[in-house]
C-alpha cells in the first residue's frame, strides 16, 4: 500500500510540475514510450483545468481572447496549482493572478471582471435561508419598530466596481458585441444575491450602501436612523430607509425581520 501511495504522489507531483523523474520508472512501455504515456495525462489534466477556468469566467475569456486567457492560464497554473479535491475552487485566486501579474495588472477592467463573474457564482453556492416578506413589516406594532433589525441572505454581497463590469457582463451575457470597458466617474458599489435559483445584481446609491451597511453591521431600526441623520435631512430618512427595505425584502435579499 505504501508503495501505491508513493507512485500516485509521484504521478501528482508529475501533473504539476511536469517532474517525470519520479514516475517514470513506473511506466510498463507497450508501443508508445513511457514519457509519451505520460504526456498524454500531462496535456489532458492542463486542458481540463482550462476548460474549468473558460467556464468560469466566460465573459472575462471574451474580454481577454482566447489566445491570451489560454496564456494567462498556463500561468495561473504555475502560480496557482489545484489544490482542492474538487475543481469548483481552482479559479479563486484567478482575480488576483490578473491584479498582480503582468501583463495583465495593466488592465485592472479585466480583474474586476473575474471578481465580478467568481461572485456570481460564490452567490450560486451560499447557503440556503428563508426569504422574508413585507408582511413581517405590516405585522409589526408601532413600539417595535425601533428594535427592528434585518438579516440578509447568506447569498448576498457587495462588491465595488471601478468599471461599467456589469453593463458589460450583461452585453456579453445578450451575446451582443460588447464595447471597450469605460471607467465610472466615481466606484459604484454592486449588490449580488440569489433568489429563487438565479443570480441577481443591482447598483446601491452612496445612500443605500450606508443604509444596507447599518443594517448588516447589526444596529436596529432605531440607530439606523440616527445613523443616517449625519447623512441624510432628518424628514426623508423614514421614507427612504422604508423604501429600500420594502424593495429589498421584495427582492429576496432579506432572510428575517426580527426585533429583539
Amino acid at each position: 500500500m505504501t508503495k501505491l501511495f508513493t507512485m500516485l504522489d509521484s504521478f501528482q507531483d508529475y501533473l504539476i510540475s511536469g517532474n517525470e523523474d519520479k514516475i517514470l520508472p513506473s511506466i510498463v512501455e507497450d508501443h508508445i514510450s513511457a514519457p509519451n504515456h505520460l504526456k498524454i495525462y500531462y496535456n489532458a489534466y492542463r486542458l481540463r483545468l482550462l476548460d474549468i477556468l473558460q467556464m468560469d469566467f466566460p465573459k472575462t475569456l471574451t474580454l481577454m481572447g482566447d489566445e491570451h486567457f489560454e496564456v494567462a492560464f498556463h500561468q495561473y497554473l504555475k502560480q496557482y496549482p489545484s489544490t482542492h479535491f474538487s475543481v469548483r475552487y481552482f479559479g479563486q485566486n484567478f482575480m488576483v493572478f490578473l491584479q498582480n501579474t503582468a501583463p495583465y495588472d495593466k488592465h485592472t477592467a479585466i480583474a474586476e471582471m473575474a471578481q465580478f463573474e467568481w461572485s456570481l457564482m460564490d452567490t450560486l453556492d451560499a447557503a440556503d435561508a428563508p426569504t422574508a416578506s413585507l408582511e413581517s413589516l405590516s405585522q409589526l406594532a408601532p413600539e417595535q419598530w425601533a428594535n427592528l433589525m434585518l438579516t440578509f441572505q447568506p447569498s448576498l454581497k457587495v462588491i465595488v466596481c471601478e468599471w461599467n463590469t456589469p453593463a458589460l457582463w450583461k452585453m456579453i451575457d445578450a451575446e451582443d458585441e460588447p464595447t471597450p470597458p469605460a471607467k465610472n466617474s466615481k466606484p459604484v458599489a454592486w449588490v449580488l444575491w440569489r433568489h429563487e435559483l438565479r443570480s441577481l445584481f443591482q447598483s446601491l446609491t452612496p445612500d443605500q450602501t450606508l443604509l444596507f451597511d447599518c443594517f448588516q453591521t447589526g444596529l436596529n431600526f432605531s440607530e439606523v436612523m440616527e445613523h443616517l441623520s449625519s447623512h441624510m435631512a432628518e424628514d426623508e430618512i423614514p421614507t427612504f430607509a422604508l423604501q429600500n427595505m420594502q424593495l429589498w425584502i421584495q427582492s429576496g435579499m432579506v432572510s428575517e425581520c426580527k426585533v429583539l
